[in-house]
């Protein structure tokens, strides 16, 4: 059975966007229905409200549940290291960091929605592939340098 991480932006945060949970689910449904053990992956913001925060992660993670990733979901905060342009090492929530990266190690492939993704991170998968759902927006990142491949 091939291990596939899914890893989406924005999706935790903000659960009023049904579209924007379905176009990544539909990836995850689809790898179930081949047989694939699917993990879904997300850089989590804080919201400034610690009781918000949890009642979103506790939401997303009750309604991902329902279509087969009960303990699938690895979430992580990051932060920006001031003056480096580099981020910190991942903070999981909710998962040990001996769970996250077991799983990086043994995952076949990546699947990248999240442009920005820290290249250390990405690094530890042995494939990715990026899905371009914006097209334009990815090009204007790479020619205006918020993203660089």
């Amino acid at each position: 059975m091939s291990t596939v991480v899914v890893s989406p932006s924005n999706v935790v945060t903000f659960p009023e966007g049904g579209g924007h949970f379905w176009v990544c689910m539909q990836y995850v449904q689809g790898l179930l229905m081949q047989g694939c053990e699917v993990y879904w992956l997300e850089r989590f913001t804080h919201s400034g409200d610690p009781q918000y925060d949890a009642e979103m992660v506790r939401v997303f993670r009750k309604r991902t549940e329902q279509f087969g990733l009960k303990d699938k979901i690895i979430l992580y905060t990051q932060d920006e290291l001031e003056g480096s342009g580099k981020r910190s090492a991942p903070n999981y929530i909710g998962v040990t960091e001996a769970f996250a990266e077991s799983v990086f190690r043994r995952a076949d492939l990546l699947i990248n929605f999240y442009y920005a993704i820290d290249p250390q991170l990405l690094a530890r998968f042995k494939c990715t592939a990026l899905v371009d759902i914006d097209p334009g927006l990815l090009q204007f990142w790479i020619s205006t340098g918020p993203v660089s491949y």
